[in-house]
């Protein structure tokens, strides 16, 4: 399978969102069980780190990878370790007025869940639909025609100025 890693990481993350959901229900009540399943959130979440940057290899043409990796690292960062704490925060303010500061805390951490269940969405997508691969090297290939034939239209210019 040419595409696996984009659906490992697509299984990966939805079998993440899962499993923290059912610890996010069964700490407080089976709390060896909710444990087990935080181990299981924890394993098949960092199934996507190595295959995420091949993914990106694959998908952009290479004058531009570098950009591409650095916008990916500093998305990930601003949205995963500087946004999300005061998500979670704010959620867990707004439902503490209603209940207690466990629930609240359950409330706001179900925010992660849905992430990992739209990331494994998209990873899926992309698993699914390798046309966008193949069009991205297409319009590398077509960008490389296209500067041969302005250097062969400069070139014959050239020759034409001449005496």
């Amino acid at each position: 399978m040419i595409y696996a890693d984009a659906f490992v990481s697509g299984i990966g993350m939805l079998i993440s969102a899962v499993s923290l959901y059912g610890a996010l229900l069964l700490l407080k009540p089976l709390p060896w069980l909710g444990w087990i399943l935080v181990l299981c959130t924890v394993i098949t979440s960092v199934l996507n780190w190595p295959l995420l940057p091949n993914i990106l290899i694959e998908t952009v043409i290479p004058t531009r990878r570098s950009l591409v990796s650095g916008l990916s690292n500093f998305i990930a960062n601003i949205l995963g370790y500087a946004i999300s704490p005061v998500v979670i925060g704010y959620i867990n303010d707004q439902v503490l007025y209603n209940s207690t500061p466990y629930i609240s805390l359950q409330y706001g951490l179900m925010i992660n869940v849905l992430m990992a269940a739209f990331g494994g969405a998209l990873f899926l997508i992309k698993w699914h639909s390798p046309a966008i691969v193949f069009k991205s090297q297409k319009i590398f290939k077509n960008m490389k025609f296209l500067n041969m034939i302005k250097e062969r239209k400069n070139a014959k210019m050239e020759f034409e100025k001449l005496p």
